[in-house]
Formats: C-alpha cells, structure tokens, sequence
C-alpha cells in the first residue's frame, strides 16, 4: 500500500484586494499542521499547486519538516491541483459584478453580507457545475485536471511511500469524489466543510484500488488554540 496526505492550504486573504495570499492567521495554520504531519508521517515527495497560497503554506510545512530533522524529500508544483477560477465562475453567472465594488455595496445592505454572499457564490457553483455558461475552464475540464494529476501521482508511486499535496477545498473534493464514487453535488458539499489546513488520507494499491482513510482532520488547530477558518 501507498498513501497521499491532502493538504488544504491555510486561510487566504479572504476580502482583501489579493485573495492569493496566506493571510498572518494562515501563516500560524501552516505552521501547525506541518508540526502536526512531521510528528508520524515522512513523504517522499512533497507536491502543491502553482497558487501562491497553497505555495506559501508547503513553505510552512516544509519548514517544520526541516525543523524536524526530516528534510531532504522531493518537491513538485503540479499545476493539477489549483482550485478552479472562482472570479470567473462569479463573472459569468453574474456579469454585473464583474466591478466588485457594485458587490460589495449590495451585500453590505443585507442583514448578514457573508450569508449572502454565500449563497450567491453557491448559486454560481451550481451553474458552473451544470456547464451553463461560458466557463475559462468547465467543470468537466476542471474534474479531468484534477483527476489527471492524481492518477499521474498514483502511478509513480511505488510500495509504502507516501505524498503530501498541498492544495484548495475544489481539487481535494474532486479526489475524494473519486476515492468514495460519490456524485459530483455530493463532493462539493465536502468542499463546504473543509477547513484550512484539514488533512485527508487516502491509501492505494499496486493497482490503484483505493480508499478513504480520514477526511478533513484538523485537530492540530484547536490543540495549538489556532482559530478554525473555511475561506
């Protein structure tokens, strides 16, 4: 048997001009898991998507790692597992936020402007998913991607190594949609429960048979009083 460790990547700059960044409190949620891992796993190759984010929080992890006396593994950046292009999704189910500021003016009239903005967010998914609109990248392309990149990493994987992928709440439910053969609704309402920084294992054989071992374990945040974020 061989393993991946799924990473989701600590709170971004949710709200701010450059979402794609670790925000301070995200920085801390990197440092703990990778504290965390380091203590009963050891990959031998470590991998993230391409997205500064996801790239910022392996540089946390690995730097717990090297902390631990444990570095010296491979590294890869596997443009595979970056999340789906939520700004375009956005911009094509509601073209007349394509400037944010109108947005923002019409969610801060609402009693609760996260809410709603989660549910037009969750409205947008919902068309992307059903291909009505004309996507940058389709869901079918984005599932294919995604799905790519973890059968390439399961078939150079030899016995009883291990990864760690280091990427968003989209791709990881892609592949735990896979892992578990469950409809796509389904899988992206693992994507709504994920926190940063939650690991999730699967294991796989010589054929690539393979099953969920734990989805969206993030103890390590309460044990180190580390807030618990899902953006």
């Amino acid at each position: 048997m061989a393993d991946i460790y799924f990473v989701r990547h600590g709170q971004a700059s949710f709200g701010q001009q450059n979402y794609d960044e670790l925000s301070e409190l995200g920085h801390e949620q990197a440092k703990a898991v990778g504290k965390s891992l380091a203590l009963f796993c050891q990959p031998h190759l470590f991998v993230s998507g391409s997205l500064k984010r996801q790239k910022q929080t392996l540089d946390n992890v690995l730097s717990e790692f090297d902390r631990s006396g444990l570095a010296g593994a491979n590294t890869a950046v596997m443009e595979a597992f970056n999340e789906f292009d939520h700004d375009n999704v956005l911009n094509v189910v509601y073209p007349e936020y394509a400037d944010r500021s109108k947005m923002v003016a019409d969610l801060m009239k609402e009693a609760d402007p996260k809410k709603a903005f989660h549910k037009l967010y969750q409205k947008a998914v919902t068309r992307w998913l059903q291909g009505d609109g004309e996507f940058n990248e389709s869901f079918h392309a984005f599932e294919q991607r995604v799905e790519g990149g973890l059968q390439q990493l399961i078939d150079q994987s030899e016995k009883g190594q291990t990864i760690l992928v280091v990427s968003s709440a989209g791709p990881i439910a892609m592949c735990m949609k896979r892992v578990l053969g469950a409809p796509v609704e389904h899988a992206f309402q693992l994507n709504e429960v994920m926190a940063n920084t939650a690991v999730s294992r699967i294991m796989f054989n010589e054929q690539g048979d393979s099953n969920l071992s734990f989805f969206n374990s993030y103890q390590h945040l309460p044990l180190n009083k580390i807030k618990v974020t899902y953006r």
